[in-house]
C-alpha cells in the first residue's frame, strides 16, 4: 500500500512518477526523491505533460527544466501533439496535453510550428488567447436567448 504522504504524477509516456515525502499539492524540486513506476534509484529523464523535463540520478531529482514544444530535446520522447487545429486565418495550432484535456488553460502550444507565439486565434465560434506559447483563456460567443413573455 502506498503512503499518503507523496505526490503522484504521470509523465507523457504514461509512466508513474512518485515523489515520496511531498504532499499532493507540493511542487517537486531539485534534491527530492523520485520513484519511476515504483522503482527507486532510477537515473534518467521524464517529460511531463506541462513540458517540464525532470532529470534524476540514483533516485534523486538533479534538475527540472521547462522546455518548449519546438525544443530538440522533445525528439527523445515518444510524444506528439494531442490535438491539431486549423484556425480561420489558416494558422495551425498543435496542443500538447493529455488525451481529452487539450482545451485547458496552461497547455503548451505550437503555432505554425513555432513556440512562444502570442496572439488571438479564432476556431469556428471560439476564440483562443495564447501568450508566449501557452493557452491563456478562451472566449465563447454569447448565444441569444429568446425572452418568453407571459400571455395575459
Amino acid at each position: 500500500m502506498k503512503s499518503r504522504n507523496q505526490k503522484l504524477e504521470f509523465d507523457c509516456t504514461g509512466d508513474e512518477i512518485t515523489f515520496p515525502g511531498l504532499e499532493p499539492d507540493d511542487t517537486p524540486d531539485v534534491g527530492d526523491e523520485i520513484l519511476i513506476n515504483d522503482e527507486s534509484n532510477q537515473t534518467g529523464e521524464c517529460l511531463m505533460p506541462d513540458l517540464r523535463l525532470i532529470k534524476s540520478k540514483d533516485g534523486i531529482v538533479t534538475s527540472i527544466e521547462q522546455i518548449e514544444p519546438s525544443d530538440s530535446k522533445m525528439s527523445k520522447f515518444p510524444i506528439k501533439p494531442e490535438k491539431t487545429l486549423k484556425c480561420q486565418n489558416g494558422s495551425k495550432i498543435e496542443i500538447f496535453a493529455f488525451k481529452h484535456s487539450h482545451f485547458k488553460i496552461g497547455n503548451k502550444v505550437l503555432i505554425n510550428g513555432k513556440s512562444g507565439v502570442t496572439g488571438r486565434f479564432k476556431l469556428r465560434r471560439v476564440e483562443m488567447f495564447i501568450g508566449k506559447g501557452v493557452i491563456k483563456s478562451f472566449k465563447f460567443p454569447e448565444t441569444p436567448r429568446k425572452v418568453f413573455k407571459d400571455k395575459k
